[in-house]
């Protein structure tokens, strides 16, 4: 039976640990118990134990470390532009299991949703406890970064690596977008509902942000990310 994993944000090291009260709670659910075995991960190493108490806590003796690593050979960041909660949440999982190294939300000019500081810093803890369930289930060590909503232009600055807007019109096909440039770290910009305004797309292009298109269809905005980032690894990575 594979160990059932979860997250710790404290140091791992061979020996006792206790873990958080939510995950105690979890192994309830899952009606764990003492003997089991199980792995943490703190998102940086992932340990693998049995457990040995489970009340209203738990406590894991570690045995030895997890060797696993399924992390991409490069770097993907999803610029993605803000939409309706339920979409986001499901952008920011799929994220997590395509292996996708952070989420920027961007406030867009046409993003439907709006969120002042307060709400903008809640909702990036609530994508946060998102990631940490999907590494959970999907066997990631390392947690993807989920980043408070900034401006496109912001979010320019801060980028880095190939940059890929994908559009409908006036692109060229990914596929031969990737059969002329090696893998390397990329930045996806996914526009909102409505797309990007004509003042965005300028911004992108002059910042040197390639056009590129992925079939016939049009997508929409919360499976863009997830078809895109499932693609280029087809493309790029030899299994």
């Amino acid at each position: 039976m594979t160990a059932q994993r979860f997250y710790t944000p404290q140091p791992l090291a061979k020996g006792l640990v206790s873990v958080p009260l939510a995950s105690a709670h979890h192994m309830r659910v899952l009606r764990l118990r003492v003997g089991d075995s199980v792995q943490l991960f703190n998102g940086d190493s992932a340990w693998n134990g049995h457990l040995t108490e489970l009340d209203k806590t738990a406590t894991i003796e570690l045995i030895a470390a997890a060797t696993q690593d399924c992390e991409l050979p490069f770097a993907m960041t999803v610029a993605q532009s803000l939409v309706e909660p339920s979409k986001m949440d499901w952008v920011v999982e799929k994220a997590v299991e395509l292996g996708v190294s952070k989420v920027q939300p961007i406030a867009a000019s046409r993003s439907v949703t709006r969120l002042d500081a307060d709400r903008a810093a809640k909702r990036v803890a609530h994508w946060q406890g998102i990631a940490i369930a999907a590494s959970e289930q999907c066997g990631r060590n390392r947690m993807m970064g989920v980043e408070l909503p900034v401006t496109v232009s912001a979010a320019i600055k801060a980028s880095s690596g190939a940059q890929l807007l994908l559009h409908p019109e006036g692109g060229v096909p990914l596929q031969s977008w990737c059969a002329a440039n090696s893998a390397q770290p990329v930045t996806l910009w996914i526009g909102p509902e409505g797309g990007w305004s004509q003042e965005e797309l300028k911004q992108l292009e002059a910042a040197g942000a390639q056009r590129v298109t992925f079939g016939p269809r049009v997508l929409r905005t919360e499976s863009a990310a997830a078809a895109i980032a499932a693609a280029l690894q087809a493309l790029w990575i030899k299994h």
